[in-house]
């Protein structure tokens, strides 16, 4: 991982536990390797727009027969003739700048594609990490599911022999019945979920790769992020990779003007040759010298609207990269609002949902004393279990929650100029 993955890591994950999965996603996504292709892409187009701008120096050796079959002609017109020439061709001067202004929005493109390559690495990072919060918080539902279940079943079995014995009635039974066929079904339909996360999970980083452990509490330490990301200048945004694409790409658009506004002045291209030529190739090296300078201009006249469209179109591309830049943008400023907002609302759904749960984990266990001392009736263990372990799922939903948004809020400031570092990060 470079420099940002780590940053954007770190700044969610507790250690670097999850490393080894993120470098499997980086190294098996299909996008991410499209967007690696799209930077080659660029760069080779970026070169070939430069190379248009220099002279191409040329070599070339010509050997000439001409016979006739009329001997009178050939004694007065035949020619045997060996040319050995090197010199440019057709060079453009670039007196009116088409072919800097050409190279020039390549270039710029180039460097779009780069931005826009890290802009699919870190949509790929927070994508992986959100893909490993579903898998943890389903696979931690699925135990819970199953501890309802379990629990519901037991208190099926008291309830069978309760009545078996007198002592509830038939309704309170089918009550006790479609309450443990409800829970096995939630509890199936939980497994059903957690294969599902899991599939999504080894869809990133491959079937064959060894998934970590599932573990939501990685993500639980927000403690660090004030530090990290209170009072930032809202300026970092800029440094966004989407913002930076899509600058790069509106000044490549402005940059196309450019060149579509040098199509209308005449071209001016030159081609010159040095060499020697002889009647025997063996007498090149020692035969007269010739040369030749050849300059052409080309003068638009009339081409129907044809350089006209152009640089329509030209500006039309431009007012279409403005407009997508203040989209980038706008859509900088939105998500950091909405990850502040709903990390901050996670944050205290989490903390109500683990007093709960505790409250409930305390109050079932204290039910427990009481019923091993003989205080307090069998029958209420095992609503006192299900009580308990729909109060964790509450909090694994709600930790679920407040982990996304964690992940949320570092994506959204991906490879920006660095955050103040949080006392966290150094452990």
């Amino acid at each position: 991982m470079r420099g940002e993955d780590i940053g954007f890591v770190r700044a969610t994950v507790k250690g670097g536990q999850l490393d080894t999965m993120i470098n499997a996603a980086l190294c098996r996504s299909p996008d991410y390797r499209l967007a690696e292709l799209n930077v080659r892409l660029a760069r080779a187009q970026a070169g070939q727009s430069n190379s248009a701008r220099l002279p191409r120096l040329d070599g070339q050796i010509v050997k000439s027969k001409q016979r006739f079959g009329d001997p009178a002609l050939d004694e007065r017109y035949q020619q045997d003739l060996s040319m050995a020439t090197v010199g440019l061709s057709e060079f453009d001067p670039d007196f009116f700048g088409r072919l800097r202004s050409l190279a020039a929005a390549d270039g710029l493109r180039w460097e779009a594609s780069q931005h826009g390559r890290d802009a699919a690495r870190g949509a790929l990072i927070g994508e992986t990490l959100r893909a490993y919060v579903l898998y943890s918080a389903a696979k931690e539902a699925e135990a819970q599911a199953g501890v309802v279940a379990s629990s519901a079943r037991e208190q099926l079995r008291l309830a069978e022999r309760r009545q078996a014995l007198g002592m509830i009635a038939s309704d309170d039974l089918r009550d006790a019945e479609s309450l443990a066929a409800q829970a096995d079904a939630n509890a199936a339909k939980a497994a059903e979920a957690s294969k599902a996360q899991e599939r999504a999970l080894r869809f990133l980083v491959g079937f064959d790769s060894a998934l970590p452990k599932p573990n939501l509490s990685l993500f639980v330490d927000g403690s660090g992020d004030a530090v990290r990301y209170g009072g930032l200048d809202s300026s970092v945004l800029y440094q966004r990779p989407e913002v930076l694409e899509a600058e790069a790409q509106l000044q490549a658009a402005h940059a196309d003007i450019g060149a579509a506004r040098a199509a209308f002045f005449p071209s001016i291209q030159l081609t010159t040759s040095l060499g020697s030529a002889s009647e025997s190739l063996g007498g090149l090296f020692s035969a007269s010298k010739a040369w030749t300078f050849t300059p052409s201009l080309r003068l638009p006249i009339f081409d129907f609207g044809r350089n006209k469209q152009a640089l329509d179109l030209a500006w039309i591309r431009q007012k279409q990269g403005v407009v997508q830049y203040e989209k980038a943008v706008q859509r900088a400023f939105v998500d950091v609002a909405d990850a502040l907002g709903s990390r901050s609302q996670a944050e205290q759904a989490y903390t109500a949902a683990r007093k709960k749960e505790l409250a409930a984990v305390g109050k079932t266990g204290r039910l427990i004393q009481r019923i091993d001392a003989g205080l307090q009736d069998a029958m209420d263990r095992p609503q006192a279990e299900i009580d308990a372990a729909n109060a964790t799922a509450d909090r694994v939903a709600a930790q679920q929650d407040f982990a996304l948004s964690r992940i949320a809020l570092s994506h959204a400031f991906y490879a920006t100029a660095p955050a103040r570092p949080s006392p966290s990060d150094s452990h």
